[in-house]
């Protein structure tokens, strides 16, 4: 074979650029690939970064207001504990004008819009919703999901706060533990998979203490309301 017969063998691309041409074939564009490069590498380097390390770091993980509201229940338990570093996640846009400034007034503490939550290392994610799913890494920090509304809602045929979405790729739950108000809840999710009976821990209903303690102010209310 002589140089002209080499150089007239067609050149192939360089091996990075045909992998990138197929991953961006593969994902349907550079955005849509950035942003799983992104996923995939900001919680490998984020443990290396810098955060409060005398501290336990928490993340409160709001993707709406009204989780929002379900997870400041918890946020004023813990609000006032030194050991303890807080921050709350904010939405990539918001729902309706000024939601994202509902969370921040109930949340007054450090806050992050939702992409930016994958570069830090986190002691704690605390969450009130099926969401965050590529955040959720048992490997790399616990999870703690608390109730909202009733654990017997059903969502396409099966109970929404025990179904698909507490479960990760592999098959397993993805929360160290659940909340859940009272043992019928626990006897619920273990009817429908035994492996909730080391996750799932009764703790009560803090907006039903709420509306107890409310009770010894009851002559004063129905007064206010013109009920005698």
């Amino acid at each position: 074979m002589t140089r002209d017969d080499i150089s007239a063998i067609p050149k192939q691309p360089h091996f990075f650029k045909r992998f990138l041409r197929a991953a961006l074939v593969r994902h349907r564009g550079p955005g849509l690939y950035l942003r799983k490069v992104y996923y995939w590498l900001a919680p490998r380097l984020g443990r290396y970064l810098p955060w409060h390390w005398r501290k336990h770091n928490i993340l409160f993980f709001c993707n709406s207001p009204i989780m929002a509201s379900y997870l400041h229940q918890i946020w004023e338990l813990l609000q006032n504990d030194s050991r303890l570093s807080f921050v709350v996640s904010l939405p990539q846009h918001e729902e309706w004008q000024g939601s994202i400034d509902y969370i921040r007034d109930m949340f007054p503490t450090r806050a992050l819009k939702k992409r930016w939550v994958y570069a830090f290392r986190w002691d704690l994610i605390i969450l009130a919703d099926h969401t965050a799913g590529k955040l959720l890494d048992s490997q790399r920090c616990p999870s703690l999901r608390i109730m909202h509304g009733t654990p017997g809602k059903r969502v396409d045929g099966e109970v929404y706060a025990f179904g698909q979405g507490a479960y990760d790729k592999m098959g397993k739950i993805r929360y160290a533990r659940m909340f859940v108000s009272n043992h019928s809840d626990k006897a619920l999710g273990i009817s429908i998979d035994s492996a909730y009976e080391n996750v799932l821990a009764v703790v009560g209903n803090l907006e039903h203490d709420k509306l107890l303690d409310a009770q010894q102010e009851r002559e004063h209310y129905r007064q206010q309301l013109g009920l005698h």
